[in-house]
Parts: C-alpha cells; structure tokens; sequence
C-alpha cells in the first residue's frame, strides 16, 4: 500500500484481464489457464492474460495466444504490478505446490480477487477469503472462473473481506509471532 500509484494509463490494461504473476515454469502448471481458456469460448472472449515478469514465450501455445492479443507480457516496477493489482479482474494461480503465496496477499491487500487450486497451504493462509478449484483439474478451473468472474456483488464482497484479511499480515505481527515461538 505504501508502493507509489502510477497515473499513467496503459492502453493494454483497457479491456478486462486476469493477472498472473511470477515464473510460468512445469510446476506452476500455467498451461492449465490456457487450457481453460481454449475450452471456453466466453472467457476467451470476454478477458485477456496479462503475464507480470521478466519471462519470456515458452511455447507455441503462449505464442499463439500472444499473436491472437489474449496474452501480454509485463514486466516493470512495483507501481506497475500495483496497478495491474488494482486494475486486474483477479489475481491467477495455478501452481501445483507452493510456499506462501506472497503474491496472493499482495492482490488481497490491493483488493484484487484472487484464484488458486484447493492446496492445503492456501486453505491453511488464506482460509475462505479466495476462489479455490480443485487442483489439476480443467473443468473445476472453468466453473470457478465462469462462475464467479461475472457475479459482481459476489467479487465486491470477497474483495472488502480478502483486504481486511489480509491486514493481520503486516511485519508487527510477523515479529510478534517470531518472538513467541523463540521465547
């Protein structure tokens, strides 16, 4: 939140995208997105992929959804991906095993809503305040995404309840909790 706010309008960020941020590599499993994407006609339609790194293309799928305009590449300075945060209709992970998930409470703090597989540490961190799909699985993908990306009031509210959530995570807290266990 203390990251400065870019007034500079991007014309890539006019029509409405999902975020994914991070490496793209086997095990983050991003194939899955476009997957869902080649299987739904009205995502496909309606959104586009913006990716925020230093990645480049990796295969002929990213390419061809590249040269189609549904998949962007980004990379730039953290008032960027602050923008991209709050401009984004939310926040993808498809990631087959994780850590934290620092990006996913960034989005939260930003109130971007945030989609990621039914991993136990997910569940454990973030609790009921993201969309889950069942991990691996195309067509659970397809059903959260179609069916909560177009329900306004629904989002709105997960948006107020992630960014309150996402307040308990601030570097007191860490600290106090740190000093705790060691004590």
């Amino acid at each position: 939140n203390e990251i400065q706010d870019i007034n500079h309008e991007y014309n890539f960020m006019k029509d409405p995208y999902l975020l994914y941020v991070g490496s793209r590599k086997k095990y983050k499993n991003f194939k899955i997105l476009l997957d869902v994407f080649l299987q739904s006609k009205k995502l496909f339609k309606d959104f586009k992929i913006i990716c925020f790194g230093n990645e480049k293309i990796n295969n002929q799928t990213e390419k061809d959804f590249f040269i189609k305009k549904k998949l962007l590449f980004v990379h730039g300075n953290d008032s960027l991906l602050k923008k991209l945060y709050l401009q984004s209709s939310g926040l993808i992970n498809t990631s087959e095993d994780e850590g934290f998930g620092l990006p996913l409470l960034e989005a939260m703090a930003l109130g971007c809503n945030v989609f990621a597989p039914n991993l136990d540490v997910f569940k454990e961190i973030f609790s009921d305040k993201i969309f889950y799909y069942e991990k691996n699985n195309i067509e659970s993908f397809k059903f959260t995404l179609e069916n909560y990306l177009y329900k306004t009031e629904l989002l709105n509210q997960m948006q107020v309840n992630a960014k309150k959530f996402s307040n308990k995570f601030n570097w007191q807290n860490t600290a106090d909790e740190t000093f705790k266990t060691y004590t």
